[in-house]
């Protein structure tokens, strides 16, 4: 029960996540690696997307984490089913909490998501939505590559990121639609912008808080809820710069980060 959880993503993005989870689980001990060598991945291939999904699950395996989270839309969806098959501790993605936190408050035939390109290739919101609804609900997602570096620089609200969410809604002005899924785990640090862009049009849709509960009772469920009351010392790992992430890991927080460099074998450099 006291084992880590392990976080993933390719950036600072799926620290929007761990924030769900310290909020959720405030007894939980994370361990969270940003492979900020190769953010974003949205630009990447699958293939290697679950190359690197799989080096980082090994590190996990190798720190005793008692589970897992891709706190990433493109990793969960290219290579959360394989990466089960292989890891014997539990995995859990961020689609489905999305997709079943959308189908809660959708009232159209139809769902937006802002994604990046291979989340909105794969169709795995879509198929998953048109499942969970008896095909009566699909996804129309917007690829967004300018939003992740956006966040990676610390740029979430002003003149710059009103101007690039602007551009990106006016992909779905010729849509039905009251429900706007953020697919990527970066996005939600837009959230503002996106939400003053939006207006009344879009109930936001931020999958965090539902892929928290999620593995809240996943833990309960196999008996590895940590209860001991004592407060985790979390872990943050890079593969690339640690001090740039730790300066915009600290601001979105709200406290003090350091990140440790590990190198691609995913062993710590010294």
């Amino acid at each position: 029960m006291n084992l880590p959880i392990g976080v993933m993503d390719s950036g600072v993005g799926g620290l929007s996540v761990a924030k769900e989870i310290m909020r959720l689980l405030p007894n939980e001990k994370l361990l969270y690696f940003g492979d900020t060598a190769n953010v974003p991945y949205g630009s990447k291939s699958p293939l290697f997307i679950r190359t690197a999904v799989f080096e980082i699950l090994k590190y996990f395996k190798s720190q005793n984490v008692k589970a897992a989270v891709m706190a990433c839309n493109t990793s969960s969806a290219v290579a959360l089913e394989q990466a089960r098959r292989c890891f014997d501790f539990p995995i859990i993605g961020v689609i489905e909490p999305g997709v079943r936190e959308a189908l809660k408050i959708i009232r159209t035939r139809t769902a937006c998501m802002f994604a990046n390109s291979v989340t909105v290739a794969s169709g795995a919101h879509d198929a998953l939505m048109k499942k969970l609804s008896d095909n009566e609900i699909s996804v129309t997602g917007k690829a967004c590559p300018d939003f992740v570096p956006l966040v990676e620089s610390g740029i979430f609200e002003g003149a710059e990121a009103d101007r690039v969410v602007n551009k990106y809604l006016s992909a779905f002005s010729g849509i039905e639609s009251d429900t706007l899924i953020l697919g990527c785990t970066h996005y939600p640090f837009l959230e503002k912008a996106i939400k003053k862009a939006a207006g009344n049009r879009f109930s936001i849709v931020n999958p965090a808080s539902a892929t928290a509960a999620e593995l809240s009772e996943i833990l309960r469920s196999c008996g590895l809820e940590n209860v001991s009351g004592l407060s985790p010392a979390h872990r943050y790992c890079v593969s690339g710069d640690p001090e740039k992430f730790s300066q915009v890991a600290s601001m979105l927080m709200g406290f003090e980060i350091n990140a440790e460099l590990v190198n691609p074998s995913f062993q710590k450099r010294v």
